[in-house]
């Protein structure tokens, strides 16, 4: 049985690449508070310390599977494969961290409580073998958690607003967007062995920011601030001109901050979030 002392051990062998890889999906979660613009502590760290929980147990399933059925490369596969724990103490280490599931009950919104719920299911059971739903749910498994945890975490203390359902619809566009580079990455690295795929998901990842463009402008006449995308999509529509099978995806998906890549536009709209704009 794992003691604590062995997870203290296990978490500082873990590279700090992977110690921060659940982290990402939080920008989310804090962009959804900034647009709230409502700030009471205990809520908002008590959602914070639930959807870490989630993510972390995802995150461990998602590389203790994928060293299961590909043998890939991750800590879960280091620490398996050196005997430093058996398969059973695997599943206790990732699941462990649904402790923190504990911090729904100080969250009053009943929306959120319930996305959350759908937020924690739909992460964890995607690596589960058993029910495959990275078969089935690939292109937008990971643009429908971002839009979920976003919405999730505007309602801790947000209202509804015909506003917040627009700017879910950027958040899943971008996201789905940086998915495609994601799988035009693994296209290239042989995880995803099929031309055709890699041949779809170019033409979409090219196609993205036309469409965040045209949602723009239709949105606008609510609100201007969604003229925001504007510009970003064109800048992607300018990088990616010269980009085709044959790019470097995985420099591409690593450069965070290049204009290729980088969620700016989100820094503009949680500063509009804390002036109240969408409130």
């Amino acid at each position: 049985m794992l003691v604590l002392k062995d997870i203290v051990y296990l978490y500082r062998l873990v590279h700090w690449e992977e110690k921060l890889a659940w982290t990402r999906g939080l920008a989310y979660v804090f962009l959804g508070y900034c647009v709230a613009a409502q700030f009471h502590f205990i809520p908002l760290l008590c959602n914070l310390l639930v959807i870490s929980g989630i993510c972390m147990c995802a995150y461990s399933l998602n590389d203790l599977y994928d060293y299961k059925k590909k043998n890939e490369k991750n800590f879960m596969g280091y620490a398996l494969g050196r005997g430093m724990f058996s398969e059973r103490h695997a599943h206790i280490y990732c699941f462990l961290p649904l402790v923190l599931l504990g911090g729904i009950f100080f969250i009053d919104s009943i929306v959120s409580q319930i996305l959350l719920i759908v937020f924690s299911l739909i992460t964890i059971l995607y690596s589960l073998p058993k029910v495959n739903l990275k078969r089935w749910w690939r292109w937008v498994y990971s643009p429908i958690c971002a839009a979920v945890g976003f919405l999730e975490a505007y309602f801790v203390l947000g209202s509804f607003h015909m506003y917040i359902i627009f700017l879910t619809l950027f958040v899943f566009l971008f996201h789905l967007y940086t998915e495609m580079i994601h799988i035009l990455e693994e296209c290239q690295t042989g995880e995803i062995a099929s031309s055709q795929i890699q041949h779809r998901a170019l033409i979409s990842l090219k196609a993205i920011p036309y469409i965040a463009i045209a949602a723009s402008l239709l949105i606008s006449i609510r609100n201007p601030i969604f003229l925001v995308a504007i510009p970003f999509a064109l800048i992607r529509i300018y990088s990616l001109k010269n980009i085709n099978t044959t790019s470097n995806f995985y420099a591409i998906h690593r450069r965070i901050f290049s204009a290729l890549y980088a969620p700016y536009e989100y820094i503009v709209y949680a500063g509009c979030g804390l002036l109240g704009v969408f409130g």
